[in-house]
């Protein structure tokens, strides 16, 4: 298998209609190459079907409609996207050993790897609609998606006791991040 460039660089393909897709099979770029200790745990695109549905600058994230059910692989380049992939991994491991009594459901881990190339994360799909469905964001209904999502954090955030959490992310981080994502052009100021 070969790759039309490096993890989420200029050049890849971008998803460009309404629903954050790349299109037709014929217009997708080839999926990254991955670790051979992935290699059981993704098909391949010989013998699945492989769709780029999100690209960050450095990142990617592929849905595969293998032959039981469908994966989704995010893929980090090395430096900070590999990070994150990385610690997205430990939440998913750690939010997996806890007892959620069904209140959300967490995607299950299916495999993860790193190397000097970088970091790769495949869980299984959900059913249901994602929190980031285009309906919400581009069709007019951001009311909608904040009740969601305020609801959602709600229920997670009563489903553990903050001290048993081994993450943090400081409030002052979180608006820093957001300064510099508006500072880049990621976010729209409101007027």
């Amino acid at each position: 298998m070969t790759t039309s460039g490096a993890i989420g660089a200029p050049g890849r393909a971008r998803p460009n209609d309404p629903r954050f897709r790349t299109g037709s099979p014929d217009r997708q770029p080839a999926p990254p190459v991955l670790p051979d200790s992935l290699t059981g745990v993704a098909p391949g695109p010989d013998r699945a079907a492989w769709e780029l549905v999100w690209v960050a600058p450095g990142s990617e994230v592929w849905r595969i409609d293998a032959p039981v059910a469908a994966l989704y692989l995010k893929a980090g380049a090395s430096g900070a996207p590999a990070d994150r992939v990385t610690a997205e991994t430990q939440r998913l491991r750690w939010l997996g050993d806890q007892r959620i009594d069904g209140a959300f459901r967490v995607p299950k881990l299916v495999g993860a790897a790193s190397d000097g190339r970088g970091a790769w994360l495949v869980t299984a799909g959900l059913t249901g609609s994602p929190a980031n469905s285009p309906e919400l964001r581009v069709g007019g209904r951001p009311d909608e998606l904040a009740q969601r999502l305020g609801a959602a954090l709600r229920t997670f955030h009563a489903a553990f006791d903050p001290a048993d959490c081994p993450f943090t992310r400081p409030v002052e981080a979180l608006v820093a991040s957001a300064h510099a994502r508006l500072a880049a052009g990621g976010l729209a100021a409101e007027s």
